[in-house]
């Protein structure tokens, strides 16, 4: 099986990856130059919005798909973003190192693994490959990182789901999870499994979006992106919670603080040579249900024992960022920031609660070129080139 016929089928839906040859056939050729993203983030430019669509990845020439020319990123926040009620304008971020080897202690490979996400599944995709076919089979070591993802609740809706929202149109958030991993059943295969869901929820303005969110299906997208090396990588990891005050309605001026330099922090040493990609990275983003005085319920909601009684049902943000890097810190360590904001040219109507762990892997002794971009984009998906 060739690379192209490997990369193909591996991205398939999940219904159909039951069909796909398996078989080992001849040995591929690797990739030696890879592109290792250690940040990205999505911003909007004037206010906080509901979620619909949100995605990188990078975009190669069909005649040569090692060297990607492109990011594509693809930001959607339902109708006030997209003109047809109001418009705003999304700011992508994203960090790489372009990593280029001669074969023999370096080779990488993309599968993109594809699939519908029921509403309350788990959101797993999984694929069996031939680590003979990516031509990967020579090394000891062969791990998954975060290359890119798409999520769109633009799908057609499942039985049951209300004739007056368009899943077109998103839900507020309560946040994202996304798990790369890599187990090997042999010298030459391996399962490859992304753990992919953004997870919806019910906001205190819309009941038609209340009514839609138990069935709110997506569809989710995964570059998973194989590095094989010699040497196994090490890893670091993190595991925080930041909480921020309700802010006041009708402003644009509070800037939600981004977590510690100690909460970041990883243990893992950044000193010397060496390369850093995501394996796994969860923000978890539930409301803070507690009320008193300062802190009031939302409009028809009662304050019992000290907590809202959150009468629509699990409730999410409307979300200005969503972000994360991996970079060394003044301590000599690896550090994470996992952000997330709800700041709000209107109502934020909920204090913020941001639950993130991470993890990364280190490749030592690799080194590489940094590419970055950074643009203020229209709505939707847009092609950006890469230096």
């Amino acid at each position: 099986m060739s690379l192209a016929r490997a990369t193909a089928c591996a991205a398939v839906s999940l219904l159909a990856l039951a069909a796909c040859d398996d078989a080992l056939g001849p040995r591929g050729r690797p990739c030696t130059e890879a592109l290792i993203p250690n940040a990205f983030g999505w911003r909007w430019e004037r206010t906080n919005h509901r979620v619909s669509q949100l995605g990188f990845s990078t975009v190669a020439a069909v005649d040569a798909p090692c060297a990607a020319t492109a990011l594509r990123a693809t930001f959607v926040g339902g109708d006030f973003t997209t003109g047809a009620f109001g418009e705003d304008l999304p700011r992508v971020t994203w960090q790489a190192k372009r990593i280029v080897g001669d074969g023999t202690t370096f080779a990488a490979a993309t599968v993109e693994l594809t699939g519908r996400i029921e509403p309350g599944a788990p959101g797993r995709l999984t694929r069996k490959v031939s680590l003979r076919a990516l031509g990967l089979d020579g090394f000891d070591h062969v791990t998954a990182l975060i290359g890119g993802l798409h999520f769109t609740t633009a799908v057609t809706p499942p039985a049951g789901y209300p004739d007056d929202y368009s899943t077109e149109l998103g839900y507020t958030s309560r946040g994202l999870r996304l798990e790369v991993t890599a187990a090997r059943t042999s010298n030459e295969a391996a399962t490859i499994t992304a753990e992919a869901w953004l997870e919806p929820g019910t906001s205190p303005d819309r009941d038609e979006l209340n009514r839609a969110v138990a069935f709110a299906a997506q569809e989710a997208t995964v570059q998973v992106l194989l590095i094989g090396t010699q040497a196994p990588p090490d890893e670091g990891s993190v595991d925080y919670t930041v909480s921020y005050p309700k802010q006041a309605m009708l402003i644009d001026t509070t800037q939600l603080a981004h977590a510690s330099a100690e909460q970041q922090r990883t243990g893992l040493p950044a000193g010397g040579p060496g390369v850093v990609g995501f394996s796994s990275l969860r923000w978890e983003l539930a409301p803070s249900l507690a009320c008193d005085g300062a802190n009031r319920c939302d409009l028809g909601e009662s304050c019992t024992s000290g907590n809202c009684s959150e009468l629509q049902g699990p409730q999410g943000y409307y979300l200005r960022e969503l972000s994360v890097s991996a970079a060394p810190d003044g301590s000599g360590q690896w550090a994470i920031d996992g952000y997330a904001t709800n700041e709000a040219l209107f109502a934020p109507y909920d204090a913020m609660v941001n639950h993130f762990t991470g993890a990364i892997r280190h490749f030592r002794g690799l080194t590489g070129e940094p590419v970055s971009v950074q643009e203020t984009t229209a709505t939707g998906t847009t092609d950006l080139p890469l230096p």
